[in-house]
C-alpha cells in the first residue's frame, strides 16, 4: 500500500467525519436532519471518492507508461537512488562491532558491512560515500565447530550478503553472526563458548582452509585472506 493511497484513505475519512459532526450539530438543534443536507453529504462524499479513484487511475497510468520507457524509467530509478535518504542503517552490537546495512536494489536484499568500531556522524558519512561492493568469490562449505558439534553456515541468503569486499569475520563478528542467524545452535551457549570455535572452508578450488578464534577471515573482491 502506497503513501498516496494511505493519505488518500486518512483524507477521506476526515471529509466524512466533518460531515457527521454538521449533521449532528444540526440534528441536535432541530431535531431532524433536512434531506437537502443529506443529499449534499452523499454526493459530495460520492464525488470527492469518485475524483480520488480517476485520481489514482491517471497516476497509475503515467508510472506504467514511465516503466515502459527505458529513458524515463532510467530517470526515474536514479531520481529514486539519489532520493533515498534511509538506505543506509547502523546497528551497534557493542563497543567493537557496528553492522551497517545498505540496501540494494538490484539485488533486492541488504549488503552487510562489517564495522569494527561504532562511527560517529563523520565516519557514517564517509562509509556512505563509498562505493559498497560484493565479493566475487563465493565458498563451496563453510562449516563451524563449537563443542564438537558442526553446522554449516552462509555469509549469504536471500535477504542479505556478508560477503562484502574489505569485511572481516573476526570473532567479534562471529559470535554476533551465530546470534543473529544461527540462534538455535547458540542458544544454550555462553560468549566464551561460542568464540572458542573452527570455521573449516571449501573454496572454489576444492581447497580445505581451517582457522580457530585467533584469525581473521578478510573477503577480498576475488578472493580471501586468513590473517
Amino acid at each position: 500500500m502506497n503513501t498516496f493511497f494511505i493519505d488518500s484513505l486518512i483524507g477521506m475519512f476526515i471529509f466524512t467525519q466533518i460531515f457527521i459532526y454538521f449533521n449532528l450539530i444540526y440534528y441536535k438543534k432541530y431535531g431532524t436532519i433536512p434531506n437537502y443536507l443529506l443529499n449534499i453529504s452523499y454526493n459530495s462524499i460520492y464525488y470527492y471518492s469518485k475524483l480520488e479513484l480517476e485520481f489514482m487511475k491517471t497516476t497509475n497510468n503515467i508510472t506504467k507508461y514511465i516503466k515502459t520507457t527505458p529513458c524515463l524509467n532510467n530517470l526515474l530509478n536514479y531520481m529514486n537512488q539519489n532520493n533515498d535518504k534511509n538506505i543506509y542503517s547502523y546497528t551497534n552490537i557493542n563497543d567493537y562491532l557496528t553492522i551497517c546495512s545498505k540496501f540494494n536494489q538490484e539485488d533486492n536484499l541488504d549488503y552487510k558491512l562489517i564495522l569494527h568500531y561504532n562511527p560517529d556522524y563523520e565516519k557514517k558519512m564517509y562509509i556512505e560515500s563509498l562505493k559498497v561492493e560484493q565479493s566475487d568469490y563465493k565458498f563451496i562449505m563453510t562449516e563451524i565447530t563449537i563443542n564438537n558439534n558442526n553446522i554449516s553456515i552462509h555469509f549469504t541468503s536471500e535477504k542479505y550478503n556478508y560477503l562484502i569486499v574489505n569485511n572481516k569475520f573476526d570473532k567479534n563478528f562471529i559470535n554476533y553472526f551465530l546470534k543473529t542467524h544461527y540462534t538455535d545452535f547458540v542458544k544454550d551457549l555462553s560468549d566464551s563458548e561460542i568464540e572458542n570455535y573452527k570455521i573449516k572452508i571449501i573454496d572454489h578450488n576444492v581447497n580445505v582452509v581451517e582457522f580457530d578464534n585467533t584469525k581473521s577471515l578478510v573477503i577480498n573482491k576475488t578472493g580471501y585472506e586468513i590473517l
